[in-house]
C-alpha cells in the first residue's frame, strides 16, 4: 500500500480518482501497489488511472485539472505512484478537439 498526499491551489478542490469521490483538497488517497511501487493493473476496469480535480463550487477563472497514469500489465511496467499530487487550477487545460466543425 501507497498513500498520496493530494493538494490544490486553492485548496478546496473536489478530488475523484476513476469517477470515485476522494473529497476535498488537501485529502490523502492509499492505493494499492507492487513491491516496484507502480499503478496495479486491471484498475476497475480502465485502461488508466486518472485524477481529477475540480475547482470549488462559484470560483471563477479556474479549471478542472486531470493527471492520468498507467497501472502495471502483462509484460508491462506501470506508472510508479507519486508521494505527492498537486493540481493548480489556475491553469487553463490543454487539449486536442477531434471532433469536425460543423458547416
Amino acid at each position: 500500500m501507497k498513500t498520496i498526499q493530494i493538494d490544490s491551489d486553492p485548496q478546496g478542490a473536489r478530488v475523484e480518482c476513476n469517477n470515485e469521490d476522494l473529497g476535498k483538497t488537501p485529502t490523502s488517497f492509499t492505493v494499492r501497489t507492487n513491491p516496484e511501487g507502480e499503478f496495479l493493473g486491471a484498475w476497475a476496469g480502465s485502461p488508466t488511472v486518472q485524477f481529477t480535480a475540480y475547482p470549488p463550487p462559484g470560483s471563477t477563472n479556474l479549471y478542472i485539472q486531470r493527471k492520468s497514469f498507467s497501472p502495471n500489465g502483462f509484460f508491462k511496467a506501470g506508472d510508479h505512484i507519486p508521494a505527492h499530487m498537486f493540481f493548480d487550477l489556475h491553469l487553463k487545460s490543454e487539449f486536442l478537439n477531434l471532433s469536425p466543425e460543423s458547416k
